[in-house]
């Protein structure tokens, strides 16, 4: 049985999709933790209410970065994590942890890699970016994690198109509903 760890800073919302439609009763894969360094998270909420390992780690818990990255892969391994999902994980993953977990740490985008991504391209800073540059299309992007933001290959993409009626509010929906396909595609397919 393969196991999947996650990352989160809100709602996770991509990973409750797979856990939702994947995991729970699965005899294929099931949940390692799942990390959040927003200890007010719906990710760490979900986590407890559904009886999955969970673990709050930031600069507060852990005032040394050294000690930081220390504690997530000591959690990772503990887990027997074999994949990591990045679910609206709004931190820079330690390099120590990308290179543990090379080509197995995977993060949803809300956009058509390469467009609209790196830093501070998220959630409604993409939508926005989006509809003022008059995109026809947009959609959700799956690729593997490297050291720089958004930059790593591109596993799985699929687009949808612009509505002249489409406000921000209106592509979040769209393109979470797209998120949730691919990580639970990407995973099927393993």
């Amino acid at each position: 049985m393969k196991t999947i760890s996650c990352f989160a800073s809100h709602g996770a919302s991509s990973f409750r999709i797979l856990y939702e439609t994947l995991i729970r009763g699965s005899r294929e894969y099931q949940v390692g933790l799942l990390i959040s360094n927003n200890k007010c998270s719906e990710a760490l909420n979900w986590a407890k209410q559904n009886n999955l390992r969970c673990l709050y780690i930031n600069a507060q818990t852990h005032p040394i970065e050294e000690f930081r990255v220390n504690a997530k892969i000591a959690a990772l391994r503990e887990a027997n994590t074999d994949y990591i999902v990045l679910s609206g994980y709004m931190r820079k993953l330690p390099i120590e942890v990308i290179e543990n977990y090379k080509n197995r740490i995977v993060n949803i985008h809300p956009s058509l890699l390469p467009k609209y991504g790196g830093k501070g391209m998220y959630g409604d800073n993409v939508h926005r970016a989006v509809l003022n540059a008059r995109e026809r299309l947009t959609g959700a992007s799956l690729h593997f994690v490297t050291p720089e933001y958004d930059e790593g290959p591109v596993i799985l993409q699929e687009s949808i198109e612009i509505k002249v009626s489409d406000d921000i509010n209106s592509l979040r929906k769209k393109v979470k509903t797209l998120e949730g396909q691919l990580i639970c595609k990407f995973f099927r397919e393993k």
